[in-house]
């Protein structure tokens, strides 16, 4: 509790301090300019609270629902998003389009559209010169979308997960690809259940230097009978101890990677198979 208030301190000051940094920019003295008016602290405490994000509720059409409320999180969504110049009228793709609504201190909302720009109520931010920085955004929001609890669900609704080796091509009719069944895919539920994101791990990050991208096994969730590559969702077993998932619908397929045991579930099942076929 005491680092969440700590934390919404730090992006109230900030704030403080940007609103000073706006008056000296342009040379503008509060006591001299009789142009420039605060009323009263009221009003400077309004500019605050009108700006400052408490919440971020997300929705996306593949991925399902998710809320921000980290005070770490939010204030680098902030700093990130304070930093965007402002457009009237953008163009905005809609690939990897992202919805949503922003919370503030002050109680409104305001709705969000986020893809290669950020649209925030009726105005646009970042222009394509500044396209690396709402690139961190997006990655932001959708690190978070990405998350456990919505990745079982893309498992419960997945039409088909096809377990397979590095080595092979995804071809649901050869006898290698093994088509989990529902109690298989329980259980792989169950395991995913008991993973956890990796947001930062020293163990992790050696074993990748070490091992690097290897995966062993795939799992493939099918989302339709026509199992188009670009619509498939890869979970990739690294290790006993690593998994990951991309989303090659995404066009960025950022990897995700999780600490949890699926490897012993795959390779069982592997095995299970080549003794069925031999």
């Amino acid at each position: 509790m005491k680092k969440k208030v700590f934390i919404s301190l730090i992006i109230i000051i900030f704030l403080i301090f940007s609103i000073q940094a706006l008056f000296e920019y342009y040379g503008l003295n509060i006591e001299e300019n009789k142009n420039i008016i605060i009323e009263d602290q009221q009003n400077f405490e309004n500019i605050i609270n009108a700006n400052t994000p408490v919440e971020i509720e997300i929705n996306d059409q593949r991925w399902g629902q998710t809320l921000i409320s980290d005070p770490e999180v939010l204030f680098t969504f902030w700093k990130i998003f304070s930093n965007l110049n402002i457009y009237p009228g953008e163009n905005i793709s809609n690939k990897d389009l992202i919805n949503g609504k922003v919370h503030f201190f002050d109680g409104k909302e305001k709705d969000f559209t986020l893809s290669n720009r950020f649209k925030l109520g009726d105005y646009y931010y970042g222009s394509r010169e500044e396209e690396i920085e709402v690139k961190k955004l997006y990655n932001l929001i959708n690190d978070h979308l990405n998350n456990k609890n919505n990745l079982v669900m893309m498992l419960k609704e997945a039409e088909n997960v096809y377990l397979y080796t590095r080595n092979q091509y995804l071809d649901p009719d050869s006898k290698e690809i093994i088509n989990l069944q529902d109690q298989k895919k329980s259980e792989l539920i169950e395991l995913i259940y008991q993973s956890e994101k990796i947001e930062y791990d020293n163990e992790f990050n050696k074993f990748i230097l070490e091992e690097g991208y290897n995966p062993i096994y795939h799992l493939a969730l099918s989302f339709d009978k026509k199992n188009k590559s670009e619509e498939l969702i890869i979970l990739s077993v690294l290790s006993e101890k690593y998994f990951a998932t991309t989303d090659m619908n995404q066009t960025n397929r950022n990897i995700i990677y999780y600490k949890g045991n699926i490897f012993s579930f795959t390779s069982q099942l592997f095995t299970k198979n080549l003794i069925n076929n031999d």
